[in-house]
């Protein structure tokens, strides 16, 4: 949809006889700090490995443009051929998001050429890799220097099967929640609501000065339950 679209101007739009006017404008939703899924259909023609005819992702543009100024991460998902299960050069988007870039300056356009499997599940680009290491270790260098080291070796190994998740706003003054699993280390920071404070803070809603975090080994709980069971299964008392 054309981002000067709204619900006002679509009552009157007709596209070869199709009635546009319950279709909703992207105007006026907040889709600030959220992933935002479009359906496209890039089916374009492509010759020697470059989109000979732009035409199909140019019209689409304005709306993804859109969304990434208003601070959405933008997910494009489409397809191209009839691939029929089979991966093949011939019907690959990668050529598709070339073009995206070429005509987007500016914006970082990165090509996962499948929805599922090991590329997907290795979607963190190795700089935003580097920075969820640089915050688990916030947490794990509070421990004693040779423990904290064991731990960081078992974090770094498991890095690729590490997932992050956020909830909240992105401006110094917005509270927010994230969460980072990975097989070795739990970690979830909150900000909640006022508890004793609220002559000075909204009543139920979030503030950054109430702060709780939890750091644990997944599957153990916070008493390490389980890794006593397996300790106590190996070593009888």
């Amino acid at each position: 949809m054309n981002e000067l679209a709204s619900p006002t101007t679509l009552e009157a739009e007709t596209a070869g006889g199709l009635d546009l006017s319950r279709i909703r404008s992207i105007d006026g939703i907040d889709v600030h700090g959220k992933r935002v899924l479009i359906r496209v259909d890039f089916n374009v023609p492509i010759e020697g490995g470059v989109v000979a005819d732009p035409t199909r992702i140019t019209r689409v543009l304005p709306t993804i443009a859109k969304l990434a100024r208003e601070g959405a991460k933008v997910i494009v998902l489409s397809h191209l051929g009839r691939p029929k299960g089979t991966i093949s050069a011939d019907t690959s988007l990668r050529p598709v998001a070339r073009k995206m870039q070429e005509l987007m300056p500016g914006t970082t356009v990165r090509f996962i050429g499948d929805c599922m499997g090991e590329e997907v599940r290795r979607g963190l680009s190795a700089p935003l890799k580097a920075r969820l290491r640089d915050l688990i270790a916030l947490y794990i260098d509070n421990m004693r220097e040779d423990q904290a080291r064991v731990r960081m070796q078992d974090v770094e190994a498991h890095l690729d099967e590490t997932r992050f998740a956020w909830n909240g706003g992105t401006t110094d003054a917005d509270p927010f929640y994230y969460r980072i699993h990975s097989p070795v280390i739990l970690i979830e920071f909150d900000h909640q609501r006022p508890v004793g404070t609220t002559s000075i803070n909204t009543p139920g809603k979030p503030t950054k000065q109430h702060i709780h975090v939890i750091v644990r080994t997944p599957n153990g709980n916070d008493y390490g339950k389980d890794l006593l069971r397996q300790h106590l299964a190996t070593h009888p008392h």
